[in-house]
């Protein structure tokens, strides 16, 4: 199934600036479909918008592991 032509997915990153956390502790993000919130469906973020930095980093990461390099990946 293909999106609809001329279709917008946006990947937002927020930090926090009214916290004390520091380094991705603070940080943030939201992925975006035509305007509409996603984030709620990403494994990790429990239903949260915007969901922690860390969540995503996990996520890729455990997507990439078993490669040796990003481009062995998209092989």
């Amino acid at each position: 199934i293909w999106p609809p032509y001329a279709s917008r997915v946006a990947l937002e990153l927020w930090k926090k600036t009214n916290s004390e956390e520091s380094g991705s502790e603070g940080l943030y993000f939201r992925v975006l479909y035509n305007g509409d919130d996603l984030t709620k469906n990403v494994p990790g973020c429990d239903g949260s918008s915007p969901c922690k930095i860390q969540t995503l980093h996990d996520r890729l990461d455990s997507l990439l592991k078993p490669h040796e390099s990003l481009h062995a990946a998209c092989q």
